[in-house]
């Protein structure tokens, strides 16, 4: 099949929305070769490549999950450090399993993806959370239209954003997650379409109104 990128014209609460109704739990993504690391992105990789040591795939694939105030002993951090720097911050997509000690961050772009989003990062916050994690298996990465895939491999190879350490990165290209979220994403789109199409029919007859009462 053709190579095609084109998701960047889809914003990212679609994309996004779609990828949450589409997989609630982790069953379509583990064992698919959609990761691609940072460092050679044309290596795809599953996750059961990357975290060959979990004796099952993780269950639940968490949408905006907001780290809780009470955990910062789950997590392995001092409650200060924890309250100042990571309480209420929300991850796109989170997946974790204590049992197994791993935890996944995905921070979500679509749409077109401004140069400065690339610029001092603000998913720092998110790897340096990972950073002092004590659990023992991590990774975060980006989803993002494949439109902007060097400019993404660039920040995540830049040691001033993202430093060296055992945390597993990469990218995921929406275009690889289409077979996927193929049926969501159209049904998303229509459904805004449609919300679109009633407001303006309700401002052209508020226009109407307006005209008459002058």
């Amino acid at each position: 099949m053709e190579e095609i990128s084109f998701t960047e014209l889809f914003p990212e609460w679609i994309l996004s929305l779609a990828l949450h109704k589409a997989c609630k739990d982790t069953t379509e993504l583990w064992d698919r070769p959609i990761i691609r690391p940072a460092i050679v992105p044309e290596n795809l990789k599953k996750f059961s490549d990357i975290f060959p040591s979990l004796l099952v795939s993780p269950s639940m694939l968490h949408f905006e999950r907001p780290f809780k105030k009470n955990e910062a002993s789950y997590y392995g951090i001092l409650p200060d450090d924890f309250k100042q720097h990571f309480w209420g911050l929300r991850p796109d997509f989170m997946i974790q399993e204590e049992k197994q000690s791993l935890i996944i961050l995905f921070e979500a772009k679509g749409g077109e993806v401004p140069i400065k989003a690339w610029k001092d990062p603000k998913e720092i916050s998110y790897y340096q959370f990972l950073l002092k994690c004590n659990w023992y298996q991590k990774g975060f990465y980006y989803i993002i239209p494949k439109k902007f895939s060097e400019s993404c491999k660039n920040c995540l190879t830049n040691a001033e954003y993202f430093e060296p350490s055992d945390i597993h990165t990469g990218l995921i290209y929406w275009e690889d997650l289409l077979s996927i979220i193929y049926y969501e994403v159209i049904d998303t789109a229509i459904e805004q379409v449609i919300g679109e199409m009633k407001g303006l029919e309700q401002l052209q007859k508020w226009k109407k109104n307006l005209k008459k009462d002058m």
